[in-house]
């Protein structure tokens, strides 16, 4: 059981494209953008190419990548995140049971977080700024609204946070408490799908 997840091997840069066999949008090494190893959730099977969920593709976008034993290592990830934008919380999923939930702030309006399916693709625990708390967990989202003025980038993450949590008023990140991002960051897989929802 579990989701399917494909690990890049060192050395590899791999074609992903449009479609399969589809033209060429971008090439994937072994790391992401932030210098962890890359993992992908395999969201699609077609044959032997792989649908697969990234930070570069853009939100809601598959890219295909054709299975090559050499360059690739399948694995499965038996967790999953379920956001709930309304309810302002982050549950990570074990199959169907809920292992741990947890209150997060959301995007405030105007910067809303974005619904969709994404995926893990850095557990950051060091090096990171004080208003990221502890501890991030990047998830491959971008933020298409961003408030004006921010010059943070656009990748959103769920990430520990010093201050009260539970209300609308991040510029698009979910922020947990310091301890309970500490606990998810300890549990979670690089690869593991994240489903969030209004």
């Amino acid at each position: 059981g579990g989701y399917p997840v494909v690990g890049v091997e060192r050395g590899s840069k791999l074609p992903v494209r449009s479609s399969p066999g589809g033209e060429t949008v971008k090439r994937f090494g072994a790391k992401t953008e932030f210098g962890s190893p890359r993992v992908l959730w395999v969201a699609k099977r077609r044959g032997p190419w792989l649908g697969v969920v990234a930070s570069e593709l853009g939100n809601d976008r598959l890219g295909w990548m054709r299975y090559d034993e050499r360059r690739l290592r399948f694995g499965t990830t038996p967790y999953s995140l379920r956001v709930d934008l309304t309810d302002r919380t982050v549950e990570l999923r074990r199959g169907d049971r809920t292992v741990r939930r947890v209150v997060v702030s959301v995007g405030r309006i105007g910067s809303g977080t974005p619904p969709g399916r994404f995926a893990v693709t850095d557990i950051i625990t060091r090096g990171l700024s004080d208003v990221y708390g502890c501890c991030a967990i990047a998830l491959s989202a971008r933020q298409p609204n961003l408030p004006p003025g921010w010059i943070g980038g656009d990748r959103i993450a769920v990430h520990g946070w010093n201050g009260p949590v539970g209300d609308s008023a991040s510029g698009r990140c979910l922020r947990a408490s310091n301890r309970d991002i500490r606990w998810l960051a300890r549990h979670v897989q690089l690869g593991t799908p994240a489903f969030i929802k209004t």
